[in-house]
């Protein structure tokens, strides 16, 4: 029986096997360290269907290789080593935090293979990156009930991650708003 195949325009492997988040072949072998930007609880299309994960965003938009920074999902093992980290399971209290990623080998009864790992998360700053300044417009920020006393704190000169903060403090307070529970 002969086998047909259809040729495509793809010219390596990476573009046949693309993933909308970051991967282990996208490190290239070399440590990275990222900014966390935003971290949520999202609904992911994966290849076994839609799932529940933990995706984090980061400030950087481009790794060192040149490769855009796609979000990271991360599993169970990442997401209580940040736990551990910062003495929190809060996702919001994780946004700030630096991260170093790496390659490790992952060793299962199907065989060895190379994964995505958060190899540590950066002594120092997992108390937080932020001046004093930055911790005053934060609190600031999470204290706002509307959305008028919010975008009076806006300015074009904060940080990117202060800025995903900002963001997330809007859609939480719009999000009240739809449901009657805050006023603007």
């Amino acid at each position: 029986m002969e086998t047909k195949t259809i040729k495509t325009n793809k010219n390596t492997w990476r573009e046949v096997y693309k993933s909308d988040f970051l991967a282990s072949w996208d490190l290239d072998e070399k440590n990275e360290i990222l900014t966390i930007s935003e971290c949520a609880s999202e609904m992911c299309k994966l290849s076994r269907g839609n799932e529940e994960k933990v995706v984090v965003r980061f400030v950087e938009k481009k790794l060192s290789n040149g490769i855009d920074v796609k979000p990271m999902i991360l599993n169970p093992t990442n997401s209580k080593l940040i736990h551990l980290a910062t003495g929190t399971n809060n996702l919001n209290s994780w946004i700030g935090l630096r991260l170093e990623l790496g390659i490790k080998l992952n060793t299962g009864k199907i065989g060895n293979s190379q994964g995505l790992s958060i190899l540590r998360v950066l002594k120092g700053i997992a108390e937080r990156l932020f001046t004093d300044e930055e911790n005053k417009i934060i609190t600031k920020i999470s204290e706002c009930k509307t959305i008028d006393e919010l975008n009076n704190l806006y300015s074009k000169d904060l940080a990117p991650y202060i800025v995903a903060i900002f963001t997330k403090r809007k859609n939480e307070i719009l999000k009240l708003q739809l449901n009657g529970n805050a006023s603007n």
